[in-house]
Parts: C-alpha cells; sequence; structure tokens
C-alpha cells in the first residue's frame, strides 16, 4: 500500500513566522496588564530565543522552561509557567487564520490524494496544538501527527 506523509511549514505552509508573531502579541498583552512600557528591542531578543528554542525542539521539556524563563525575565515578575505556555498557544492558534495561507497549489494536491484514495498523514514539529490549527485551516482533515 502506498502512502503519503507531509510537513506542514516549508512544504504546505509557508514559515510566516507565526510562532515569532504569538511571543510578541504574549509580550504585548502582559505588558499592558501590568502597565508597564513595551520595550520592542528586549522583546524582538526573547521572541528570536523563542523562535530558536522551538526551531530545534532536541527537548521540547528545556525548550518549553527556557521560553517561560524569558517571558518572567522580560515582564520582571514571575508568571506561572502554565499560563504563559496556556496564553502563547491560545494566541498563536488565534493567528494561524492570518498567518498562516497555504503555499499555492498545497490543497489542491491534499485533495487530489485523497481523492485517489491514497491514505495521507501530516508528520510535523512544534506544539500539537497550533500544528492541528495549521493543519485543519489548510483543509486537511486527515491524521496529523506532532513531535510534541
Amino acid at each position: 500500500m502506498i502512502g503519503v506523509a507531509f510537513d506542514l511549514t516549508g512544504t504546505l505552509l509557508p514559515d510566516t513566522g507565526l510562532e515569532r508573531a504569538a511571543c510578541r502579541e504574549l509580550l504585548q498583552r502582559l505588558s499592558d496588564e501590568r502597565g508597564s512600557s513595551f520595550d520592542e528591542l528586549r522583546a524582538f531578543k526573547v521572541c528570536d530565543l523563542c523562535e530558536r528554542a522551538f526551531a530545534f525542539e532536541n527537548d521540547f521539556a528545556r525548550s518549553r522552561a527556557a521560553f517561560v524563563d524569558a517571558v518572567q525575565a522580560f515582564v520582571g515578575e514571575s508568571v506561572p509557567a502554565r499560563v504563559v505556555l496556556s496564553r502563547f498557544r491560545q494566541i498563536a492558534v488565534q493567528l494561524v487564520a492570518s498567518q498562516a495561507e497555504p503555499l499555492p497549489g498545497a490543497r489542491d494536491v491534499l485533495a487530489q490524494i485523497v481523492s485517489l484514495g491514497i491514505p495521507c498523514a501530516i508528520l510535523t514539529n512544534g506544539w500539537s496544538s497550533i500544528e492541528q490549527r495549521k493543519a485543519r485551516h489548510l483543509g486537511f482533515e486527515g491524521p496529523v501527527l506532532v513531535s510534541e
């Protein structure tokens, strides 16, 4: 039996910096909630760390911890890790519709493979909820297996 598996970012969707945009939005919201000024340069550095940490997910738990530490340092107080991670995911999922437009022909290729009865899946790295949302936004209804 033949089957096809795709990656998402760079194969079906362009890399639009979704995670970076979600990180920046999270930092902006946390700053606003605390009545503190938003430091764009410091935010850029935190988002850069976030992007690099999650690009090399050999140790996802350590990447998450580094991200949480950087966010806490940015806001200058301890924010529970579950809050940081949950809010980051929520923001990223919300941004998918505006940040993850499929590459030309991606939807057509997937539809054609499905119409031929060929089993198809997406194998990808990242945060499960975000990657699942990207796949659904693409119109893909098959299995999505995520490194997280």
